[in-house]
């Protein structure tokens, strides 16, 4: 009986512990409340600078300055893989690469 006794405590521990209810609520708030941005919850609105990763030049992080969230907090900027942004934000990054494009002058003959 004095088995019977301590499975019964650990069996109702376990339940207590199984049984905590989980605040989806308040895990999205805290998510949208978080000091830097992502691309879950946030949406770009510029880059402002960026750095290539490896030498071939295809791996190249973005940092990335946010639009303000509806409740008018901006997020401090977050470095965002170039492949994630063409994906999901063409744009911002295509307006990037534009800014930065530099062809050479037309020589006068």
């Amino acid at each position: 009986m004095i088995n019977n006794n301590n499975n019964n405590k650990n069996d109702n521990n376990n339940n207590s512990n199984n049984n905590k209810p989980i605040d989806t609520l308040s895990q999205n708030i805290l998510t949208s409340n978080s000091q830097t941005g992502n691309l879950d919850t946030d949406i770009p609105l510029k880059i402002i600078n960026a750095k290539i990763l490896d030498d071939n030049d295809v791996n190249i992080n973005c940092l990335i300055k946010w639009k303000p969230r509806n409740d008018s907090f901006v997020p401090a900027p977050e470095w965002i893989s170039s492949k994630i942004l063409k994906r999901k934000y063409p744009d911002v990054l295509f307006e990037f690469y534009e800014s930065r494009i530099k062809f050479p002058k037309k020589e006068n003959k």
